[in-house]
């Protein structure tokens, strides 16, 4: 993985992360892609109750499932304009 901004998260053996502007996972240590999807940008993601959060490059928060043989969207919406180089995180009360 070629991160920019934002680490990759390790989930159930398997890494997800951003690589060159693509949402990708692999299986350490035999560094198989699993999937690429595109579309990310330089975003980022994080692991929320076995799904992705992914914010990406274009502000489009995407909630998909943390699923190591596809990449599956269960809903998505445009939250920010402009350029987001930033990984989601929720705010603490």
């Amino acid at each position: 993985m070629r991160n920019h901004f934002n680490t990759c998260v390790l989930l159930g053996g398997y890494l997800y992360g951003n690589d060159q502007k693509h949402a990708q996972v692999h299986r350490p240590p035999e560094r198989c892609r699993r999937w690429r999807q595109r579309g990310m940008g330089k975003g980022g993601l994080i692991a929320v109750d076995g799904h992705l959060l992914v914010l990406t490059e274009r502000g489009t928060l995407v909630l998909s499932r943390a699923n190591p043989e596809q990449y599956s969207v269960l809903s998505y919406a445009s939250v920010m304009r402009g350029t987001c180089w930033t990984q989601p995180c929720s705010p603490t009360a």
